[in-house]
C-alpha cells in the first residue's frame, strides 16, 4: 500500500519500509538545470522571472517528502517499524528527517534486528495490559455529546445509524469542491468559471440522495464561485483538509482541517467551512471550539508547531459570511472534560431544543403531540411541526 492510500486510515502496526537518503525520502533534482534521458527539456528557471528561486523550490520540496513521511508514521495505532535499506556498496544511509526523529525521541525507539524480534511482541501486546483503551473521539463527537450524552451514547457507542440529512449532503458537496479548488491553487493550477461549475456538477453527482432541486443546486454554484472569485484563488494556501490528532493518557482526537494558509504577515491561518443560513452567539460559540482544538493539535504538529497562528475564520458559504474568531482564550478543556465523563459512562438525556429534530426523541420524550402523535418536550401543546402548519 503506498503512503496516499493509507492516507485517513489506521492500523495497529505500521511499517514504513525502504527508507534511504536521498531515495525516500526522495533527494531533490531540478528537472530544467538536469535533464536526464526520457524526460522533457524544460528552460532553466533562471531565465523565468515568475518562477521561483532554486533555494525555495529545494525548500518546498523537502517540506512536502517530510510531510509524506509525517503521514505514513501517522497511520500507526500502537507500534511504528521504521525499515531502513542499504545501498548498493551495502552502506546504511538513513535519511536525515528519520535520524533527527531517532535522536529526539530516543526513550521511545528500540533497535530492531533478526536477534530481537520478540520487541515488536512486547510493544504490541503492551497496549492489553492498559486498563481500558482509550477513547477515539473527534470534534463531531464531542460536539454530539455537549449537545445531548444519551444522543452520543446512542450514536457512538451503540452504533445506532442515521442518514444524512440534505443540509449535510449540501455542506459536502461544498467542502469537496473546495477541497479540490484549494488543492489545485497550491499546485498553481488555474480554474475557469466553467471548469468550476462542472465541478460542482460533477460533486453533486456523488450524492445521489439529494432532491434534484435546481434553485437549491443554482444557489450552491453560484455561492461557490462568489467565494472563489472574490477570496478562494487569492489565498495562499498551505494544506487543504490537513490531518491531525491529539493524544492524551485518556483519548486520541482525529479529525482534518478545511484549510491552512499563510496570512499577509507571513503567520499561519486558519479557515473551516460552514454551510449554516445563520451565525448567532450560540454557534459562534461552537465554532470557536472547533478551532481551538485545531490550534491545539498544530502546537504538537512536527510541521507547524513553530508558526504562529495569528488569525482564524469561519466562512458560512449560504450566507457569504466570514467570522472571525478570537484565540485570545483558546482551551480544550471542554475536551478533557467530556472525554472523562464519556469514560465515567455518563449518558444523561438533555432535553431541549434539539429534541425536535433528534431521530432518538421517541426514547427520552414522553409527551405525545395531541395532533400527529409525535414526541413532543414537556409543557408543550403541539410539536414543532404541526405548530408550524397552525402558524402557517
Amino acid at each position: 500500500m503506498t503512503v496516499h492510500e493509507a492516507k485517513g486510515l489506521e492500523f495497529p502496526v505500521t511499517i514504513l519500509a525502504s527508507l534511504q537518503a536521498e531515495r525516500f525520502p526522495r533527494k531533490y533534482t531540478d528537472d530544467a538545470e538536469e535533464p536526464t534521458y526520457r524526460r522533457p527539456y524544460y528552460t532553466p528557471n533562471r531565465f523565468l522571472e515568475y518562477k521561483i528561486s532554486h533555494e525555495e523550490e529545494e525548500n518546498k520540496h523537502y517540506d512536502e517528502e517530510n510531510r509524506v513521511i509525517y503521514v505514513a508514521m501517522t497511520r500507526a495505532e500502537d507500534t511504528l517499524i521504521l525499515s531502513n535499506i542499504a545501498s548498493k556498496n551495502g552502506e546504511i544511509e538513513i535519511p536525515p528527517s528519520i535520524e533527527n526523529l531517532i535522536k529526539s525521541n530516543e526513550d521511545g525507539i528500540k533497535p530492531l534486528n533478526m536477534n530481537n524480534l520478540d520487541v515488536i511482541e512486547k510493544m504490541v501486546s503492551s497496549k492489553e495490559l492498559d486498563e481500558e483503551e482509550k477513547l477515539n473521539l473527534s470534534y463531531s463527537s464531542i460536539d454530539t455529546y455537549e449537545a445531548c450524552p444519551m444522543s452520543y451514547h446512542l450514536r457512538h457507542d451503540l452504533n445506532f445509524q442515521i442518514s444524512s440529512s440534505n443540509e449535510m449532503n449540501h455542506g459536502n458537496v461544498v467542502h469537496n469542491t473546495l477541497e479540490i479548488l484549494n488543492n489545485a491553487n497550491k499546485e498553481g493550477k488555474e480554474f475557469s468559471k466553467e471548469e468550476i461549475i462542472i465541478l460542482i456538477l460533477e460533486t453533486f453527482d456523488k450524492y445521489p440522495d439529494l432532491p434534484n432541486d435546481a434553485f437549491k443546486k443554482q444557489k450552491t454554484i453560484e455561492d461557490i464561485l462568489y467565494y472563489w472569485e472574490n477570496f478562494g484563488k487569492n489565498i495562499k494556501v498551505l494544506e487543504s483538509e490537513y490531518p491531525f490528532s491529539i493524544f492524551d493518557k485518556d483519548y486520541k482526537l482525529s479529525g482534518a482541517i478545511d484549510l491552512l494558509y499563510e496570512t499577509e504577515d507571513g503567520n499561519l491561518g486558519i479557515m473551516d467551512y460552514k454551510n449554516a443560513y445563520v451565525v448567532d452567539d450560540f454557534k459562534i460559540h461552537k465554532y470557536a471550539k472547533q478551532i481551538y482544538t485545531y490550534i491545539s493539535a498544530l502546537e504538537e504538529d512536527p510541521f507547524y508547531h513553530n508558526k504562529k497562528g495569528t488569525e482564524a475564520k469561519i466562512y458560512a458559504s449560504s450566507i457569504r459570511k466570514f467570522v472571525e474568531i478570537d484565540l485570545n482564550n483558546a482551551s480544550i478543556d471542554f475536551i478533557k472534560k467530556a472525554a472523562e465523563d464519556i469514560k465515567n459512562e455518563i449518558f444523561n438525556s438533555k432535553i431541549n431544543i434539539h429534541c425536535d429534530w433528534c431521530p432518538f426523541n421517541f426514547i427520552c420524550l414522553d409527551d405525545r403531540c395531541p395532533q400527529c402523535g409525535a414526541p413532543m418536550r414537556d409543557g408543550e401543546d403541539l410539536c414543532r411541526i404541526c405548530k408550524k402548519a397552525q402558524e402557517d
